[in-house]
């Protein structure tokens, strides 16, 4: 075999860079880093910012009062093949946007809006295509047990009892939110998502796509 005829993987990172004033859901803490210079030369930082900044999982228990939470995540559902989906034109995202495509066997879903056009531009907008009830619906019909998207949060701007979240946490599905997939075209691909460990309702992750 000729190594040199091999096509090497591409490699997507579709996760945000975290950084002060990003967008951020509204009355979320902000991202605040301080740096301590060292004597000798050097420096030392440290951070605070809320679990759900930038590309983040939400655990069950953001939702759930007894659900498991950011540490207990299967990395089985969060690495393997997985579809993004472009439904740019779409205003929201519900049962007619997806029954047309092509998601038979699909366990990894990725949803690619006309919101990563904005945050490839570290710009957010409330007005963004969220996922409807019969949407969510037929994707636990389908067996999806991971979805994510290019916006902050699942459901709508505007929602107070976050229905979405709930039927996708109760079924055990994974939620990422903030995936930017400005760069990325519909198709298959091999998914990474690490989020850090930590026992809270949701944490920051680190994601790639890798064409296969």
């Amino acid at each position: 075999m000729d190594v040199n005829r091999i096509n090497p993987a591409r490699i997507y990172d579709i996760t945000q860079t975290i950084f002060t004033k990003m967008p951020l859901w509204p009355n979320d803490a902000p991202v605040v880093f301080q740096r301590q210079a060292l004597d000798g030369g050097g420096s030392l930082s440290s951070f605070s910012l809320s679990a759900h900044s930038g590309t983040h999982v939400d655990a069950p228990c953001h939702m759930l009062s007894k659900g498991a939470d950011a540490s207990q995540l299967s990395l089985e559902k969060m690495c393997g093949i997985a579809k993004v989906c472009d439904l740019s034109d779409a205003e929201i995202i519900d049962f007619n946007a997806l029954s047309g495509l092509a998601l038979t066997g699909v366990k990894r879903l990725l949803i690619k809006t006309s919101n990563s056009a904005f945050l490839a531009k570290h710009d957010s907008t409330p007005h963004y295509a969220y996922l409807t009830e019969d949407a969510t619906r037929f994707i636990l019909k389908l067996g999806i047990e991971f979805l994510a998207i290019d916006c902050l949060s699942v459901d709508a701007f505007d929602s107070c009892d976050y229905p979405v979240h709930r039927l996708l946490l109760e079924a055990g599905v994974i939620i990422l939110e903030g995936v930017d997939l400005s760069d990325v075209s519909a198709g298959d691909y091999e998914l990474l998502c690490l989020p850090l460990k930590i026992a809270t309702d949701g944490a920051p992750a680190r994601v790639i796509l890798r064409t296969i």
